[in-house]
């Protein structure tokens, strides 16, 4: 009877020691897709959508933005030009290319004097603080990104502070791959509710620090 007793108060000793373990496992790393749709145009049942996701995993101590283009229902692509964010509260952020697409001008105040005509989100009834560039305007030379990725980091960034915010994403010279794609098209998505004892720690950067909301453009 004693020997059951005694192996009886091995295994709840051991449960207990594993759950003791489970509760001090850090918060899991996460990863969030948003679709972007066009806003701008009328009949885009043609146009390409855009997928950004948002991982606090891949790089450490930073989010990592990859920003891709994905084909319309006809075969529509579009040039990646600009990149829009609302981070307000978020201070030193930076933003660090990856790979794809090269980032021309980087913004993490609100202003967007420096980009580009054709990078901008005019005409969206949208306000955001932080974007980039990518490439510049047209498609000549290989300058036709479809997918671009960066970091950005900041103080007490987490995958959370993204939360129910929303994110812009212009695009040049869509069309069918081969033809003159002369079209545009301004797209927009909100992140889902991100709850932030789910999401992974945060980080320092060291750039502008982030002020209130702007316009895609300037």
């Amino acid at each position: 009877m004693k020997s059951a007793k005694f192996s009886t108060t091995l295994i709840v000793a051991g449960f207990l020691g594993t759950a003791a373990t489970l509760v001090s496992l850090p918060a899991k790393a996460e990863t969030v897709k948003i679709t972007l749709k066009d806003v701008t145009n009328t009949n885009t049942q043609n146009y390409p959508t855009v997928e950004v996701t948002l991982d606090d995993a891949a790089n450490p101590g930073s989010i990592t933005a990859t920003v891709k283009v994905v084909p319309g229902s006809t075969g529509y692509i579009g040039d990646l030009r600009g990149v829009f964010f609302n981070l307000p509260g978020v201070s030193n952020l930076q933003i660090t290319p990856v790979s794809g697409g090269p980032l021309t001008n980087i913004s993490t105040n609100g202003n967007f004097s420096k980009f580009s005509n054709s990078a901008n989100l005019n005409g969206t009834g949208q306000s955001f603080n932080v974007g980039v560039e990518v490439g510049r305007q047209g498609i000549a030379n290989g300058d036709d990104y479809q997918i671009t990725t960066f970091k950005i980091s900041g103080t007490d960034l987490k995958l959370s502070c993204f939360s129910e915010s929303t994110i812009g994403v212009r695009l040049m010279s869509v069309g069918l791959p081969g033809s003159n794609r002369s079209l545009s098209s301004k797209t927009i998505g909100t992140v889902p509710t991100i709850v932030a004892g789910n999401s992974g720690g945060g980080s320092t950067g060291s750039s502008e620090q982030a002020g209130g909301g702007s316009t895609g453009s300037s």
